[in-house]
């Protein structure tokens, strides 16, 4: 895992009640993630009272990804397609359970599914593409 060189970050309460800058001052790995040393935060209670708050990066903080790397929100409206071109939705959201990242998928008629992010689901797919190929996966794209 390649660590995020960041020094500052938002958060956000999950109420939604505006976002807090903070300042960044140490990055290790703990996996499943990463543990993230705060300014001001000093004790467990302070941590803890931070707990189920969102982090945002701006943008302009990130690295650019390495080749073959991209980020997940640059997907985020993009247009799914399957190999032979029929559009299955935009890329709604991203989950990560522990494996490969799984994509969300909004379709056309109203619902949603669930793709791998990953080799033998994904053909393709970036920014650049300025869309997502999903590879023709027996069952996975059956959505009547």
């Amino acid at each position: 895992m390649r660590l995020p060189s960041v020094n500052r970050l938002c958060l956000e309460a999950p109420d939604g009640d505006g976002l807090v800058p903070a300042s960044v001052i140490a990055v290790k790995p703990s996996p499943p993630g990463i543990l993230v040393k705060l300014k001001g935060v000093d004790s467990r209670t302070k941590a803890e009272s931070l707990q189920n708050f969102y982090i945002s990066v701006p943008r302009s903080s990130l690295p650019p990804p390495e080749e073959d790397e991209l980020y997940q929100a640059d997907l985020l409206g993009l247009p799914v397609v399957s190999v032979d071109g029929r559009s299955l939705g935009t890329v709604e959201s991203f989950a990560d359970y522990g494996g490969p990242p799984v994509m969300t998928v909004s379709s056309p008629s109203g619902g949603s599914f669930a793709i791998p992010w990953a080799d033998g689901f994904i053909r393709e797919g970036g920014p650049e593409e300025g869309r997502v190929v999903v590879e023709d996966v027996p069952g996975l794209l059956d959505q009547d």
